[in-house]
């Protein structure tokens, strides 16, 4: 006998195409939310990127305020940062809501039509098959690696290694910023072609790293003057009384003792401190340094 074939009745039929025309509104609906959150997104993802500029700004203006067009490190400063947070408040705003973009994810897949969708299976295949798998555990936050020195002691040791080079430049520890997560510290100094700038734990006063800015005026003075900076700030970390041979090792460290062949970007680990070396092109020289553990080189 040929199969017997199951006739739908009236009721049935409507009730699907019902469901069909509510999937076909409701995947309308979801594209126009997508549309006017991609286009929110791309506004507020530019808005953060400029506090992000703002921010390098404003730093920038704590070394050197006519880099950034300004006349005073307080002008750069507080202008550069109430920028960038104002910035970084209204893009944020803007970006849309992970929780939001999993509803309507979820939403526009319960939307597909009903004629196409799988035949459900038995509850006691579910049981077996679709088991929820466990999450991996999130591993916590690594708390960052902190140098030994803290910031009045790095000043104290930069100073006594300015004394041991026969300098009378000293620098003290100027302006701190508190941004919640650390401090950022801006020390100050007669020589108004060099800047230092030093991040720490905000509890503790740990150093995190620090780097060292050096832009000289093209004569052979001040660049002898950012050699010396560059020298005192691996003694400071090292050994601030470093005898005059050690020195020159640190001096071969820096590529000093190649000279027209000196490399401007390099890296080298002294006493458990990883210093790199660059060259920015109408900025200077860049010389930073961090733990050793925290720097892969």
């Amino acid at each position: 006998m040929p199969p017997r074939l199951r006739r739908e009745s009236p009721r049935s039929a409507l009730h699907a195409l019902s469901r069909i025309e509510n999937s076909q509104q409701t995947r309308y609906r979801c594209a126009v939310y997508h549309n006017k959150e991609n286009q929110m997104e791309t506004v507020g993802g530019i808005l953060v990127l400029l506090s992000l500029l703002a921010v390098i700004a404003a730093i920038l203006g704590l070394i050197k305020p006519s880099w950034v067009k300004v006349s005073s490190r307080k002008q750069a400063f507080f202008g550069y940062m109430i920028a960038a947070c104002v910035m970084l408040v209204t893009g944020a705003s803007w970006l849309p809501d992970p929780k939001s973009s999993v509803a309507a994810n979820k939403a526009e897949e319960s939307a597909a039509p009903v004629l196409a969708s799988k035949p459900e299976k038995p509850a006691e295949q579910v049981l077996a098959s679709e088991e929820p798998e466990p999450k991996p555990t999130e591993k916590a936050d690594q708390p960052r690696v902190e140098l030994d020195l803290n910031i009045d002691d790095f000043v104290s040791r930069y100073n006594i290694a300015q004394s041991e080079l026969g300098r009378q430049l000293t620098v003290n520890s100027g302006d701190k910023t508190d941004n919640g997560d650390q401090i950022i510290a801006q020390l100050v100094s007669q020589d108004k072609n060099m800047g230092i700038i030093a991040t720490a734990n905000n509890k503790t006063m740990q150093l995190y790293d620090v780097t060292f800015i050096g832009s000289g005026d093209g004569s052979v003075s001040s660049g002898a003057d950012v050699v010396m900076n560059m020298i005192a700030l691996v003694m400071a970390f090292e050994d601030p009384y470093m005898p005059a041979e050690i020195r020159r090792e640190v001096a071969e460290d820096l590529g000093l003792m190649e000279g027209a062949n000196i490399k401007l970007k390099r890296s080298f680990k002294r006493a458990g401190v990883v210093f790199s070396l660059s060259y920015i092109d109408g900025m200077g020289m860049f010389l930073s340094a961090a733990p050793a553990t925290a720097t892969k080189e």
